[in-house]
């Protein structure tokens, strides 16, 4: 199997041309077309097949969603949030710029603060960066799916894995707890210069954790389809960050307690320009008429 130690630069590089060519030859998706599921175990054995990843590419420039079903055990899921839960006990919040020595940490934003013209969030995210040892256990157990959203960038499967601030693109988990009553992401379009498949990994079901809202991509002006129906807890989600997305107001009619530990729970995980990079790449706000909202 390819996935860890035999991926070769060969297969890397056709990865590489093949990027660029689809992004020279058409601009970047921003709408969804359909879903497309496969199990994870599946999924990574074949990988080994060229053309099958060639298939995978081709997909994701084309605006499909894929699911891979059954990524993580239930024990594994309960080991994720034990240590984030942990974490966010022993640590006081307060946010931190990704330069060298930046400590992992979470924080609760409230939208009130969102920059003008830009998109706004609701949540409480935890954030654990590689050359911290809080989070060695997290790392340990997500890195299985990370190299593959590396392999289907272009990447060899532990790149950017022992990269500091001072190398411009760094490994950022991103915990984010959605509370209900509150949690939201408006429509957004992500940078894909280093990353070309996003990853996000369900730690919540959508039905028993909370019962409305939730993750979505658009699939033209205005036409927003709900996603998180057709995953469940342990599930991981990939797709081109091109396309415009985000999180409807998980169950806006319920009381808001940032206090508890309920709502709907997410990973993203991220390799993000550093601090040190000029003109930082970051979301772009999006219009419900599929307009970029700052221009």
């Amino acid at each position: 199997m390819r996935t860890k130690d035999t991926w070769s630069a060969a297969t890397q590089q056709l990865i590489q041309d093949k990027w660029d060519r689809l992004l020279q030859d058409k601009p970047p998706p921003r709408y969804f077309r359909e879903i497309v599921r496969r199990s994870t175990a599946d999924f990574i054995v074949t990988l080994d097949d060229e053309d099958f990843v060639s298939q995978v590419i081709d997909s994701l420039y084309a605006g499909d969603v894929w699911v891979l079903e059954r990524s993580f055990t239930p024990a594994e899921l309960a080991t994720l949030r034990e240590a984030v839960l942990s974490f966010r006990a022993g640590k006081a919040m307060g946010g931190e710029r990704i330069v060298e020595g930046a400590s992992d940490f979470h924080e609760i934003v409230d939208g009130s603060d969102a920059p003008r013209g830009g998109y706004v969030a609701v949540d409480h995210s935890s954030f654990f960066f590689r050359w911290n040892n809080t989070g060695a256990k997290i790392f340990a157990l997500v890195d299985r799916i990370w190299s593959l959203q590396k392999m289907l960038s272009g990447h060899a499967p532990h790149a950017f894995e022992t990269n500091t601030p001072k190398d411009l693109s760094v490994d950022r988990i991103q915990f984010i707890q959605y509370p209900l009553g509150a949690g939201k992401i408006t429509p957004h379009r992500d940078p894909f210069a280093v990353m070309k498949a996003a990853v996000g990994i369900y730690l919540s079901t959508f039905g028993e954790d909370f019962k409305q809202g939730g993750f979505f991509v658009a699939r033209g002006p205005g036409d927003l389809v709900p996603i998180d129906p057709l995953l469940k807890a342990g599930d991981t989600a990939l797709w081109f960050p091109g396309l415009i997305h985000g999180v409807e107001p998980v169950d806006p009619h319920s009381a808001v307690d940032w206090s508890a530990d309920t709502g709907r729970w997410f990973i993203a995980l991220n390799t993000v320009e550093s601090a040190y990079v000029q003109n930082r790449r970051v979301a772009v706000p999006v219009e419900l008429d599929g307009q970029d909202a700052a221009r």
